[in-house]
């Protein structure tokens, strides 16, 4: 996609919402290990002097990630990725996709059950215009997705159902991030090191085998289903005249352990999708959902 073309949908994603069909394959990821480390030269802001919050800005809500022990820097990352809008049928591709959060001790409980939205799948220049320009942020680095994942269980998932194996898959989509903090509004640099996040997403799957799913949060001790990971299958089928479908299993959340969240997981309620209005005519392989990252004062 030229400046040009990007241009236009950095416009196009700032109105309303559609639905566009989404096809391609999968993320051709580099070999990057997604873990959580904290940046010590940076200078440490201490644990306790950050509290846990959620915020809203422009109509988008974001989420408070504070330091760890270790010490690192608080931010603010936005709750869901980055939706569609009116405007961006026939340029950009529009999935449903469901964003799972646990939340942990002082966040509220709303922002546990996840109906789902339809993210901006776009490739990376656009990602970066919109947080700079509109929010006046950028793009998380891979340190502070990883925070976020971690702590938070933030994840963007899309379902797709097979009638040949009459299974539901539970996937990540892929999310940009940098390599560093890269909040130029003129342009991403190529040292900025942009990619996909977690490697083993993907960026792309095709339209009619989509589901959209609401994920409601379970405590394993409240739920007696079996809990799968991401990328497992969980053998259902929806009949002919079945709206929605509850998944006979549960997709368990991604926090690290310690975190205090009691949500374990969440339960599947899955639905078809509604129908394509328009598509892109081309849809690029260098293309992934994004959130955007403030600065410490919203």
């Amino acid at each position: 996609m030229g400046r040009r073309t990007a241009t236009l949908a950095l416009r196009a994603l700032t109105t309303s919402a559609t639905v566009l069909t989404l096809v391609g394959c999968d993320f051709k990821s580099p070999a990057k290990v997604d873990v959580v480390k904290d940046d010590a030269a940076s200078g440490a802001s201490p644990a306790g002097a950050c509290t846990p919050g959620v915020a809203e800005k422009i109509g988008v809500k974001f989420v408070r990630v504070c330091p760890t022990e270790q010490g690192s820097h608080p931010f603010w990352i936005s709750a869901i990725p980055m939706g569609c809008s009116a405007g961006a049928h026939e340029t950009v591709p529009c999935p449903p996709v469901t964003a799972l959060v646990q939340p942990t001790k002082g966040l509220p409980d709303s922002l546990g059950p996840a109906s789902p939205k339809l993210a901006a799948v776009v490739e990376v220049y656009t990602a970066h215009k919109i947080c700079t320009m509109r929010f006046a942020g950028r793009l998380p680095t891979r340190i502070e997705r990883a925070r976020a994942r971690a702590m938070l269980g933030a994840a963007s998932v899309v379902v797709t159902e097979s009638t040949e194996t009459h299974a539901f898959r539970p996937r990540e989509l892929a999310e940009w991030v940098t390599e560093k903090v890269c909040d130029q509004p003129t342009d991403l640099a190529p040292d900025c090191g942009a990619g996909p996040f977690p490697a083993t997403s993907i960026s792309a799957v095709r339209w009619d085998m989509l589901a959209r799913c609401e994920a409601r949060p379970l405590a394993r001790a409240s739920s007696s289903l079996p809990f799968i990971d991401l990328g497992g299958e969980c053998a259902g089928r929806r009949g002919a005249n079945t709206a929605s479908l509850r998944l006979p299993c549960a997709v368990r959340g991604l926090a690290r352990p310690g975190e205090g969240s009691a949500v374990e997981g969440f339960e599947l309620w899955c639905s078809a999708p509604d129908a394509a209005l328009a598509h892109p005519e081309k849809v690029l392989p260098d293309i992934a959902a994004f959130r955007c990252v403030l600065p410490e004062l919203v």
